[in-house]
């Protein structure tokens, strides 16, 4: 194992820090998030506070990427070594260590000392905070509100400053075209979501329309992304839908807690709904709408919403292993054939960003 110490920190700190290197998680220390990839602590050391980020390399795949490259770890501390001479405010790397394998790094630890207390910046804060990283030189390609605090000094001057350089690279110049653009619109994205109104806000911080329309198209791209990972994750683990098996080749995906009518009345071929011809059935009650069809319903049921009390998608059936077998596909009977219809429409338009051409980072 490759072990680096920053020179100020004492041999006790030193001896403190030990257990976290090695991927492990002391006593004394907060565990503030963990994923499948990766793990970020919160501890005391001394009479400060630090972070430490474990990356846990579970898979492979994930390894082999940095097998002739170096481990995220060091690349981090050499980004913001030289944020830090640009005069980015970024954390103090304090200690860093990588453990190799054959086919790659097998644990990499970075650890950080806790920056001064801040707060979220708001819309125009964030997006001028994108551009006068760019203007100094650094492209963060995950640019998002999480990553930026707003500091206050003693006189009441606000400062920016920033997290997570592991995938950063900084340039000679200031950061233009399809880097900016992209930084921008992860930016964008990030507010969106929180219902945030972000591009009149950019309008009046740069006259540059071809580079505001290109954050925009970003924008749009991560959303669909999103929208997309969400839908994987529905048809995957999600807590809300729990996968049946109908006959011996059918598969049925439905939400927990929910019955599905065992009746229907006579099936109806429509013609005219949203997704084409496709045979229509109501359950005696008219609580519950079955749509059969060849086709299209799985992509309709990944991408629409999933039923509460009132409206909603109830499950997606298919009676055979194979794409083109017969579906069906279950929705609250009060969402009606205009909840179809919008539903149907989302997956178009998603499908239309997504096929626009991608910007680059």
């Amino acid at each position: 194992m490759r072990v680096w110490h920053a020179p100020e920190l004492s041999a006790t700190e030193r001896e403190a820090l030990r257990q976290v290197l090695a991927g492990g998680v002391p006593v004394e220390a907060e565990v503030v998030q963990e994923r499948f990839v990766r793990r970020v602590l919160r501890m005391p050391l001394g009479d400060r506070v630090v972070f430490a980020k474990q990356h846990l390399f579970p898979r492979l795949a994930v390894r082999a990427r940095y097998w002739l490259r170096a481990s995220p770890t060091a690349r981090e501390v050499a980004m913001l070594r030289l944020a830090a001479q640009r005069g980015v405010v970024v954390p103090q790397p304090l200690a860093e260590a990588t453990e190799r394998g054959l086919l790659g790094p097998t644990s990499a630890v970075l650890v950080t000392e806790e920056l001064a207390a801040g707060t979220e910046p708001g819309v125009e804060d964030l997006l001028h905070a994108v551009l006068w990283l760019a203007e100094h030189g650094v492209f963060h390609p995950d640019m998002h509100g999480d990553n930026v605090r707003l500091l206050t000094d003693a006189g009441g001057a606000g400062r920016y400053a920033f997290l997570d350089f592991q995938s950063c690279s900084v340039s000679g110049g200031a950061v233009r075209g399809r880097r900016l653009a992209w930084m921008i619109g992860k930016a964008m994205a990030w507010l969106t979501a929180r219902g945030a109104l972000p591009e009149p806000v950019l309008r009046s911080l740069t006259d540059d329309t071809r580079l505001v329309d290109a954050a925009l198209q970003v924008a749009g791209q991560l959303k669909a992304r999103c929208r997309a990972s969400r839908a994987r994750h529905r048809l995957r683990d999600s807590t809300l839908v729990c996968r049946e098996r109908v006959g011996l080749l059918g598969c049925r995906l439905r939400l927990r807690g929910s019955e599905l009518p065992q009746r229907f009345d006579q099936e109806v071929l429509e013609r005219t709904t949203p997704v084409g011809a496709a045979l229509i059935a109501v359950s005696g009650d008219g609580s519950v709408v079955r749509v059969r069809r060849r086709g299209l319903l799985r992509t309709l049921w990944m991408h629409g919403p999933l039923a509460d009390r009132d409206s909603g998608f109830l499950a997606w059936e298919r009676i055979g292993p194979w794409p083109w077998a017969q579906e069906s596909l279950y929705i609250c009977g009060s969402m009606g054939s205009s909840g179809l219809r919008a539903a149907w429409e989302g997956v178009l338009a998603d499908a239309a960003v997504m096929a626009a051409p991608t910007l680059t980072r």
